[in-house]
């Protein structure tokens, strides 16, 4: 008779016994019934899905009813699928303890919340094949990576000095914000001063899922003529961020004041020949380059 429980191994004893006066020797043996039988556990989801900043996940294994009647430990084994051992999940090692009468059991498998802004990530678990357990099918883990990223659109952005005004664009790079997120942007004097070659900036902007860009327009002094090349910077600092993980990146522009010096105007040539009898010379002045100095 074969049953799936597992229970240990099991003995009973046989006796002889006779009506009649017979010498009955031995008259006793024992009989030990080795339990063969193995734990078939299934986890209770084909896949899992976490948010990379909720932390550990909940990972069951479920046996049939009725099947444990001795404690039996199953091992799991974490393999990366696109994710990083030990960075984006803890390698373990885990296990599960059935108790006697046991149909659910469940470990937390570890997810930090690393900071990197990434795409989604994947680790297996599965079970090692043992003389007491028979494995399932691995399951999958998929870490959703939650960061919110917020920068500047380019890093450098350059201006004439005549032109009046400069756009800087601030936009959710990667991600979307839960809820609102907000930056804050200012400017920072470099070779160019405020308020003699910009107008400075200290603002707040605010981020959400329906509103990811802000431009923001910064006024540029008008040059004087000859005046070199100057340059600022502008900054973003995060103020708040709600529940969203945010990292800033780029968080800095350079804008860059191209000033265009006085002409240089001169004759064409600096020698003209004409024969007495022509009547006439032409000499041509024109403007020869624009002198442009560029300070840092």
């Amino acid at each position: 008779m074969t049953d799936t429980i597992v229970e240990g191994d099991e003995i009973f004893t046989v006796v002889l016994e006779s009506p009649d006066d017979v010498n009955l020797t031995p008259d006793m043996g024992t009989v030990t019934i080795n339990d063969t039988s193995v734990v078939t556990p299934e986890f209770d989801q084909s896949s899992y899905t976490v948010p990379e900043d909720d932390g550990p996940v909940e990972v069951c294994l479920v046996v049939p009813d009725g099947q444990i009647e001795r404690e039996t430990v199953v091992q799991l084994v974490t393999m990366p699928g696109t994710a990083t051992s030990g960075v984006d999940y803890d390698a373990g090692p885990y296990s599960v303890t059935f108790t006697v009468g046991s149909t659910r059991q469940c470990v937390e498998i570890g997810i930090p919340d690393d900071g990197t802004p990434e795409d989604d990530e994947t680790v297996v678990i599965s079970i090692p094949p043992s003389p007491d357990v028979s494995p399932p099918d691995p399951t999958t883990i998929t870490i959703i990576d939650d960061d919110v990223v917020i920068g500047f659109e380019r890093t450098i952005y350059t201006v004439g000095g005549d032109d009046g005004q400069v756009e800087l664009t601030v936009s959710v790079l990667e991600g979307v914000p839960s809820g609102d997120v907000v930056v804050r942007l200012n400017t920072r004097d470099n070779t160019a001063t405020s308020p003699a070659d910009y107008s400075p900036i200290d603002q707040l902007l605010t981020f959400s899922p329906s509103r990811t860009s802000v431009t923001i327009p910064i006024d540029i002094a008008t040059s004087v003529l000859n005046e070199p090349g100057e340059n600022f910077f502008a900054d973003l600092t995060l103020v708040s961020s709600g529940d969203d993980n945010v990292i800033l990146e780029p968080d800095e522009a350079e804008v860059m004041i191209i000033q265009v010096g006085a002409a240089r105007i001169g004759f064409e040539r600096t020698e003209y020949v004409v024969d007495e009898g022509d009547g006439s010379v032409t000499v041509v002045v024109r403007v020869l380059d624009w002198a442009t100095e560029w300070r840092c």
